[in-house]
């Protein structure tokens, strides 16, 4: 599956084992691997989160 978030293609392979937060960095581990992904502000990353585990 592919996210298309603030004009970036983010690859998701279900299932998102793991998703971890670190002041605007979040970091996923999918079936693909780790993958970390920088947004700017606490509202991206919150609606980036819910579309990682709504997904």
């Amino acid at each position: 599956m592919t996210i298309i978030f603030n004009g970036t293609q983010i690859q998701i392979k279900q299932p998102v084992h793991s998703i971890s937060v670190h002041k605007n960095r979040v970091a996923f581990t999918d079936s693909q691997g780790e993958k970390i992904a920088q947004l700017a502000t606490v509202k991206e990353r919150r609606n980036f989160i819910d579309m990682l585990v709504n997904s």
